[in-house]
């Protein structure tokens, strides 16, 4: 297999433009029948910057001193007498003048300029490239920032004035090694769950509750890592009445069917006045 090189890139320049030599030809094609992905897509976009070009060019008038001698070049072919011939015979060919043709010279320029047109469409289009990475990049650090900031929040949560640390042991009808702990700060209503050895058995979950003085409402089903560690960040945690304990209740899996009421035993609970 021909592995790809950036030289390749200049051969598909070179065959967009029709300036590639026999050699460099073979060469590419027997590296394009590899299926090289980067140099197809090269020639593609080459070839569409091209035609692009070609017809995004503005018609131009020509000047007027060119224009006069083309009409009167064209005026004289107009005038010139047609060839006598013997009579009774017909020349079987059509005189027309001689044209001039295109030199060497000529095609170099037309080639170079066919280069600087390429060139300029590549350029173009990687410079659309690195835009785009440029706003790419953009967009990241914005999303960085922004996450940044979220963590500077949370982790100023507990020097917050009115943040309050509640710590929840486990009840009778819970196993004496679980522990908790939730950080709340009712000016914000966030909250930080942390929880050790919170695995509960099969087919069972643990839901955590806030509990006000109309009663308990669901804050959800906590799910722990393997090792049975918690950490739960919770936003808009309670409404107006002021939330009183936090609890644990061991449910089926997916929680209590009432979200204002546990359905299996409460195994962990704390007041939040200590």
């Amino acid at each position: 297999m021909s592995r790809h090189r950036d030289e390749h890139l200049d051969l598909c320049a070179a065959l967009v433009l029709g300036v590639l030599d026999e050699a460099d030809r073979a060469e590419l094609e027997s590296h394009l029948a590899t299926g090289c992905d980067v140099c197809l897509a090269e020639l593609r976009a080459l070839s569409a910057g091209v035609t692009a070009l070609a017809i995004s060019a503005p018609a131009l008038r020509a000047p007027t001193a060119v224009r006069e001698r083309v009409l009167a070049a064209v005026a004289g072919e107009h005038r010139e007498p047609p060839a006598q011939h013997p009579e009774g015979t017909h020349s079987p060919v059509l005189s027309l003048p001689e044209r001039p043709r295109w030199t060497v010279a000529t095609w170099t320029w037309a080639a170079a300029a066919a280069v600087l047109a390429v060139a300029g469409v590549v350029a173009w289009q990687r410079g659309i490239a690195l835009d785009r990475s440029l706003a790419l990049a953009r967009v990241r650090e914005a999303s960085l920032e922004r996450t940044l900031e979220a963590e500077r929040a949370w982790a100023g949560l507990l020097a917050a004035p009115g943040a309050r640390v509640v710590r929840l042991a486990a009840t009778p009808a819970g196993d004496s090694t679980l522990a908790a702990q939730v950080i709340y700060d009712p000016a914000s209503r966030r909250a930080v769950v942390t929880a050790e050895r919170l695995k509960p058995p099969a087919e069972r979950a643990y839901e955590l509750w806030a509990i006000t003085a109309s009663g308990p409402t669901s804050l959800g089903v906590v799910q722990a890592d393997p090792s049975g560690r918690v950490v739960v960040r919770l936003e808009q945690v309670g409404g107006a009445e002021a939330i009183a304990a936090f609890a644990f209740s061991l449910e089926a899996r997916g929680g209590s069917p009432d979200r204002h009421k546990p359905n299996g035993p409460v195994v962990l609970v704390g007041n939040v006045g200590g």
